[in-house]
């Protein structure tokens, strides 16, 4: 005989305002954990990028070993010429550079390709962009595009690394998210005043402010900023002279920016440009003349796509990067044209 079958209860659904709140819980929790997971990939961000410029510190210190304790400084003061006549350590070829200690530069744009221009107060700055693998090629054939000259952050500097690579892979211009302070391949008599001084052609003129300074030389080695993140890369905001707040990524030299900076000891730390802007500004000339640097930052954008490596054979590169080079906004130079220059220091402590 055949038990007849027994049909199972009903389920219970989820009513219309279980599901809700079941979304409303879900939501609630992303909302939770999505700042915290972007805190976490800042920090990581960070420590990677404090990490790269504790190794570039090192390469400067053992650069330093090897030569008479000096700063990394290509540039030959008795000839006045680029650093020439290198040759790759493991090849023989021949080492060519982009930065000219001669303030002559190609203007880069429109039909101008071969036009000569002329910029005395920026002579030979313009390898505090590429310092890195400039440097590294002096010493062997290097991987041009390596990730420890680059800010995890620095979405400009990583975007012409990759297409430079695919397109180029001999090509020498990257430049790196760790700018080298031009002050310590300059004298320091060239930053005693709060202008800038124009470095000229002449060998009476010119050639004496090139000098091969010495980590002995430095007083303030804790305080003396040597290598410095060119942008704080996770500030959304920026601040004008004028006070207007706009959209970006504030420059190393913004106050709006918080950026880690390797020292002349070695240590990395992390610097707000507001402490050293309210220095600069005191009213007690004895502070400021401390930190005010000498002249403010407004090179021109054919500078600054000569700097990045942008050049006539890549005419399809479009200059993609947010630098601050308003002339009549400019911030001040700090950090790059420190007050006093090797001598000075850019941070109170």
């Amino acid at each position: 005989m055949v038990s007849p079958t027994r049909s199972s209860p009903p389920r219970p659904a989820f009513t219309l305002i279980e599901l809700l709140v079941v979304l409303a819980i879900i939501a609630l929790l992303v909302g939770i954990l999505l700042p915290a997971l972007g805190e976490a990939r800042k920090a990581s961000q960070g420590a990677v990028s404090a990490a790269n410029l504790s190794s570039l510190a090192k390469a400067q210190s053992a650069y330093a070993a090897e030569a008479r304790d000096s700063f990394i400084n290509p540039f030959d003061s008795r000839t006045h010429v680029r650093w020439s006549n290198y040759r790759f350590a493991d090849t023989g070829a021949a080492v060519t550079w982009p930065v000219s200690i001669i303030p002559t530069y190609l203007e880069f744009g429109g039909n101008g390709y071969a036009a000569r221009y002329y910029d005395r107060f920026r002579a030979s700055e313009g390898f505090a962009c590429g310092w890195v693998n400039l440097t590294v090629s002096y010493f062997s054939t290097p991987d041009y595009a390596m990730k420890a000259m680059r800010a995890p952050g620095d979405y400009w500097a990583n975007v012409r690394a990759a297409e430079r690579s695919t397109s180029d892979p001999a090509f020498e211009g990257f430049d790196t998210s760790y700018f080298y302070s031009p002050v310590f391949w300059l004298s320091h008599e060239r930053y005693a005043g709060s202008g800038i001084v124009p470095v000229n052609e002449s060998p009476a003129d010119g050639f004496r402010w090139w000098r091969r300074n010495r980590f002995d030389e430095v007083p303030h080695a804790s305080l003396k900023v040597m290598l410095f993140e060119r942008f704080d890369f996770f500030a959304k905001k920026k601040i004008s002279p004028t006070g207007a707040i706009t959209q970006g990524a504030p420059q190393w030299n913004n106050p709006a920016a918080q950026i880690r900076t390797a020292m002349v000891d070695g240590s990395v730390r992390l610097t707000k440009t507001a402490e050293v802007s309210q220095l600069a500004r005191s009213a007690d000339p004895a502070v400021n003349s401390i930190f005010r640097p000498s002249g403010v930052w407004n090179p021109t954008t054919l500078l600054l796509k000569d700097w990045l490596g942008y050049t006539p054979s890549r005419p399809n590169e479009v200059f993609n990067d947010p630098f601050e080079n308003l002339t009549n906004d400019a911030w001040p130079s700090y950090y790059w044209a420190t007050r006093n220059g090797i001598r000075g220091r850019d941070v109170q402590k």
